[in-house]
Formats: structure tokens, C-alpha cells, sequence
């Protein structure tokens, strides 16, 4: 394999540790209506297909459009009010993106999402790194693991597929490296197992943020 010259990133679960304000945020609007709530740990298996999914899980599975539409919208503007509370990167993120820096690789995220939510934390907790692009969830573009985004961002670097890491925390992530032909590396410390990291074809699968050093 060629020098690697561009690492994007998931963010939920790879990059940052959203589990609970998302969970609080879910939790608040189900409330409201009388609907079950769930547990962190139940969340972190619900979550990676985008916010219309993830309400869609937490409501009973006879609930209508209309009612998934309702909710879709509180939830996003409670989460988006309340989504830097918990939140924080993981340990040794931080510095892993200023080495990746320093050695010249460039960096970027590609994540499920919502745009306005994903810049506000980066700006938040990420003022000092300097990505190449920051790709979230929109109606306007295909989300993974559909390869539109990664396409784009690689096109952006101006790099080789085989010059490009793709790295994140569940199937999403890998099956999204798989449809865009770049190397999937499966991180362990986000919200899914690593055998499901595995099954889906990640190249890699590290435990530690550091050792996607040794991969570079």
C-alpha cells in the first residue's frame, strides 16, 4: 500500500462521545408523548443511519409518517440545543489529528450526522484542526454507506483511493469504505462490538487512537 496521505473519519463514536446527549435528547421528546425511553447502551446499537432512523427505532413500529416527522423535528432542535453537554472527544483524539497534522496527512469527516449539528461541535471541540472538509447528513446527498461524500472529500485531498483511510466504529463506517474502495479501519472504542467491525470488512481494527500511527 501506498504512504497514506488522507484519514477521514466517522465522528459519533469515533472521533467524540455523543452517547449521552443524544440519549438525554431522544429521551426528552419521548417523554413528552408518553413513548418507552431507552438506555445508552440500547442507543449506541439504534444509532449510525442518520436522526430520521434513529427516531424511527425508538417509536412503536406501527408509528405513521406524521408522527416520526413530529418528533424528527423536536428531537433535532432539543439535541442541537443540548448536543455539547456530555459531549467530549476521546482520549487521545486530539492528539492523534495534530500528529496526523504534523506528518502531513490530511484529514476530514464524513458522518451520518446532521451538517449544522456536526459543525457546531467541531467548532466547539475542534477549533484548532485544521480539516479538509466536514461531510454530514443532509437530504440534498446520499448518506452512508453510500460512497457520494467519501468520493468528494477524496476528490477534495486530490489523492489516490489507495492513499485514503476511512475510519469509524461500525458496519456503516466499513461497508461505507468497502463502496468507495478505500481501506476501512474499525476503531474499538466506540458504540458498536468489534465483532461487528470485523463481519464488515474493516483491513484494520485498532483499540487505542494512537495506533492508527502505525497504519500511516
Amino acid at each position: 500500500m501506498k504512504k497514506i496521505k488522507g484519514v477521514i473519519f466517522d465522528l459519533d463514536g469515533t472521533l467524540i462521545n455523543t452517547i449521552d446527549d443524544i440519549t438525554d435528547s431522544l429521551n426528552a421528546v419521548l417523554v413528552k408523548y408518553g413513548y418507552k425511553t431507552y438506555t445508552p447502551d440500547e442507543c449506541k446499537m439504534m444509532i449510525c443511519d442518520g436522526p430520521r432512523v434513529l427516531v424511527q427505532r425508538a417509536l412503536p413500529k406501527d408509528a405513521d409518517d406524521t408522527l416520526t416527522d413530529k418528533l424528527l423535528a423536536e428531537y433535532k432542535q432539543y439535541y442541537y440545543d443540548h448536543a455539547c453537554i456530555k459531549t467530549k472527544p476521546y482520549d487521545g483524539i486530539v492528539e492523534l489529528l495534530l500528529n496526523l497534522e504534523k506528518l502531513g496527512v490530511q484529514t476530514a469527516i464524513v458522518t451520518n450526522k446532521p451538517q449544522p449539528t456536526m459543525e457546531f461541535l467541531i467548532d466547539k471541540l475542534f477549533k484548532n484542526i485544521n480539516f479538509v472538509s466536514l461531510a454530514g447528513f443532509s437530504d440534498a446527498v446520499p448518506h452512508k454507506p453510500d460512497p457520494y461524500q467519501t468520493n468528494q472529500v477524496i476528490l477534495k485531498m486530490g489523492v489516490c483511493r489507495d492513499e485514503v483511510l476511512f475510519a469509524g466504529d461500525s458496519a456503516v463506517d466499513m461497508n461505507t469504505a468497502k463502496n468507495a474502495h478505500v481501506a476501512g479501519v474499525g476503531v474499538t472504542w466506540g458504540f458498536r462490538p468489534k465483532e461487528e467491525l470485523d463481519k464488515s470488512g474493516a483491513k484494520y481494527i485498532i483499540d487505542y487512537p494512537h495506533q492508527l500511527l502505525d497504519i500511516i
